[in-house]
């Protein structure tokens, strides 16, 4: 009983190690195998065979991604890479099939003819040139006189600098000369109000304590620099 049994398992392990497949010896082995066609590589990780590039073929594809029709070529050209599809080539220059879009009209030829001849241009700029009117320069309008002193032709007038004495001065002073001087907004009204109290030989406001015939912080300098 003993021997049947082993005999049945001998004849069970016989009959699967039949069934399974072969294992390879090597890897050289494995790569014949493979070539005889004993373990084909599945249907689904089998690639097409690359096919070879054709102009056709690429203006198809970029024409298929854009969502546009296929665009014909005129014959001799090739495609401009992603070049819109209502672009053409056409003499090596890139035009657009729909005309001069961007263009301003100043810039078109076409439109500026549409709007105007060279005759019609001529006749425009003769009509500028018509009414061009050139303005002959005049004597500058003397200053209305207001009845205060002249600053400027006084300033001109004297040649002493600030600060020399050249009038009298009384010592005896009813004012401050700093606090009169403050009442006025600028040195040259102060100076104009000196001048037209009596000054510079008399100074009625305590404005010119030191008599050199400038009123407050007036200057004569400006004026004889702009003069020379």
């Amino acid at each position: 009983m003993t021997a049947l049994r082993m005999s049945s398992l001998v004849l069970v392990a016989v009959g699967l190690a039949a069934c399974a497949p072969s294992t390879p010896d090597s890897y050289q082995s494995y790569m014949r195998s493979q070539m005889n066609g004993m373990n084909p590589v599945p249907q689904a990780y089998q690639q097409p065979a690359p096919q070879g590039f054709s102009t056709a073929g690429a203006l198809e594809a970029i024409n298929s991604a854009g969502g546009a029709a296929p665009l014909a070529l005129p014959a001799g050209e090739r495609p401009r890479g992603n070049a819109p599809n209502n672009i053409r080539a056409e003499m090596g220059e890139m035009v657009n099939v729909q005309g001069n879009v961007g263009i301003s009209n100043e810039n078109s030829f076409e439109a500026v003819t549409a709007e105007r001849s060279i005759a019609e241009d001529a006749a425009v700029i003769a009509q500028n040139r018509a009414r061009y009117v050139q303005v002959q320069p005049t004597a500058v309008p003397s200053r209305p006189n207001s009845g205060a002193p002249n600053i400027v032709a006084y300033a001109l007038q004297q040649n002493h600098p600030r600060g020399q004495q050249m009038y009298g001065r009384s010592s005896i002073r009813f004012s401050d000369s700093a606090q009169q001087c403050a009442q006025y907004l600028s040195a040259d009204l102060a100076q104009e109000a000196f001048l037209q109290g009596g000054g510079p030989q008399r100074d009625r406001y305590n404005l010119d304590p030191d008599g050199d015939g400038y009123a407050c912080a007036w200057d004569p300098a400006p004026f004889r620099a702009a003069a020379g």
